[in-house]
Formats: structure tokens, sequence, C-alpha cells
């Protein structure tokens, strides 16, 4: 259920005239560390869809890689990709911007 509000309010924020240049840049660098996004649903790219990245946790996962987050629990597994994702939900279930949130996240 979470996962369809998420994913309206995603759609709702498609670039109009203004570039989302740190989307861009953080899907490229989690691409770079070895995130495939070939495969998922062929993705629309030309079109700036992206909403099914955010949501893939495989993309969180290659994006800390890339950034180098580090934040192992008591299991010792790493989940800061997992604490980095809780946070983007927040930030755009409160309505900011997308680009907003990686232009903090990555810069």
């Amino acid at each position: 259920m979470v996962g369809l509000y998420v994913m309206s309010v995603i759609r709702k924020q498609k670039p109009m005239v203004k570039k989302l240049e740190h989307i861009e840049r953080a899907i490229q660098k989690a691409i770079d560390a070895g995130w495939n996004y070939k495969l998922l649903d062929s993705y629309k790219w030309d079109k700036g869809e992206f909403s099914d990245a955010l949501l893939d946790p495989e993309f969180w996962k290659s994006l800390g890689k890339a950034e180098e987050w580090v934040d192992v629990g008591k299991d010792l597994e790493d989940k800061s990709w997992y604490i980095v994702w809780t946070d983007f939900i927040y930030h755009i279930a409160q309505g900011k911007s997308i680009d907003d949130f990686f232009n903090n996240l990555i810069n």
C-alpha cells in the first residue's frame, strides 16, 4: 500500500522543463557501482521515468556502495542504504522535491 502511494507521488514529480540533474547523477553513480538497471522493466529512460528505480532496493544498495555509506548493525549487515531509502520515502511523503533530496544526498 505504501509502495502505491510513493509511486503516485514520484510520478507527479516528472520533469516538465527543468532537468533533474541530481537524480540522473545518482542513477549514474548506482550504475557505475554495479546496479543492473536492465533487469527492471525497461525503464523508459528517454521519457525520464525513474520511479521504478527509486523503489528498487538494489538501486539504493549500489548508490550506497558508490557513496561509501556504512552503517553496520548488530547482525553485521550494512543497513545504511535502507536508512537512506526510508529517509527518501519520508521526504517525498512530505511533498518535497525528489531532485532536492538527491542534491542534499550526493553533494
